[in-house]
């Protein structure tokens, strides 16, 4: 969970800050760069957070602590290295074929080759994250839903449906608001945009009231 925050709140932050170095077009294009960076690893720590809820429900005994450690160096590896390669390429692609690829236009510090380098680059990798958070989620339903058969006690019942209730709140922030996003460049309306603005300003505060403002 740390993780997934300090890559929202990187993207977040060069988000804002490319709006006043646009004038700076190697601080733009770095800026830029690091942003698309961000937000890609922000993709996959949703993807890797959902998989691990889902696992851990569906699992029937514990995890042990060091197979846990060598579990989480590999999503550190795959949630921080696809970026890094995905980026590295669009770096090159960009310095050598500007037609093709760009982090800059003057105006903004974004990817701005048109609208088949930010579906390539940046729609692709989410709709991945949405179709693999979407199939998490289910899975992670059906293991609350046997967690909730199986009890043998009314009052095991109960403590097993406020545990996961927090596993149930977490899935529902799984990326879905930025299907939003997607629905925006079919369906231009501003309630749309304004919609996806509002939600995804808001994923902080999500993840605060999933983890933090709970009984224990």
């Amino acid at each position: 969970v740390m993780c997934l925050c300090s890559a929202l709140l990187i993207a977040q932050v060069l988000l804002q800050f490319g709006s006043y170095a646009r004038e700076f077009r190697s601080l733009c294009i770095t800026i830029a760069a690091l942003d698309h960076w961000a937000w890609l690893s922000f993709f996959c720590w949703m993807s890797i957070l959902a998989y691990d809820i889902s696992s851990t429900m569906s699992r029937d005994t514990l995890t042990d602590s060091h197979l846990h450690a060598r579990q989480f160096r590999r999503y550190l590896v795959l949630a921080w290295g696809i970026p890094t390669v995905v980026v590295s390429i669009c770096v090159v692609i960009a310095v050598n074929l500007p037609e093709w690829l760009s982090y800059t236009d003057g105006v903004v510090c974004w990817i701005s080759s048109g609208m088949t380098s930010q579906l390539l680059t940046v729609a692709v990798p989410l709709i991945i994250t949405l179709v693999l958070n979407a199939a998490f989620f289910i899975r992670t339903l059906m293991a609350i839903r046997r967690a909730v058969k199986v009890a043998e006690h009314a009052q095991d019942a109960s403590h097993t449906q406020s545990m996961l209730k927090v596993y149930v709140r977490l899935a529902s922030l799984m990326g879905f608001t930025w299907v939003l996003g997607l629905l925006q460049n079919v369906l231009p309306y501003a309630a749309m945009r304004y919609a996806f603005i509002t939600c995804n300003a808001l994923q902080g505060v999500s993840i605060m009231m999933a983890f933090v403002c709970k009984q224990r």
